[in-house]
């Protein structure tokens, strides 16, 4: 947990303040900060610049309310898990690394109006 900090400390960690409003939950009035990430953070109202920051979340009653539901990780469907797979190119014999050149592709035989192979060197 960080340590608790005052206004200036919270500015010079890269906060700034963008704000007041009211708790919709307690109504406690309550100061709005943005992090150095932007996003926003909601703190008691702090009666001097020496006081120290406290998160609004630490001390409302009601803070539940403004909780996300923890996402679950759901497995993949088949679909999903067919269409996120790695393509698998090798055979068994290919396991090791071989600097083998490859063959030179077939030559097909031309064919006859029967659709029978002919030699033409006949």
């Amino acid at each position: 947990m960080v340590d608790a900090m005052t206004r200036e400390e919270l500015r010079e960690a890269g906060y700034k303040r963008t704000g007041y409003s009211k708790c919709r939950a307690c109504a406690a009035p309550i100061e709005w900060w943005l992090t150095p990430n932007e996003r926003p953070a909601p703190y008691d109202l702090m009666p001097d610049p020496e006081s120290e920051a406290v998160s609004h979340f630490v001390t409302c009653p009601n803070a539940n309310r403004f909780r996300k539901e923890p996402q679950r990780c759901t497995p993949p469907t088949m679909q999903e898990s067919l269409l996120f797979s790695e393509p698998s190119f090798s055979s068994p014999q290919s396991s090791s690394l071989s600097t083998a050149t490859p063959a030179p592709p077939s030559v097909e035989q031309p064919k006859n109006k029967d659709g029978d192979e002919s030699n033409t060197n006949r």
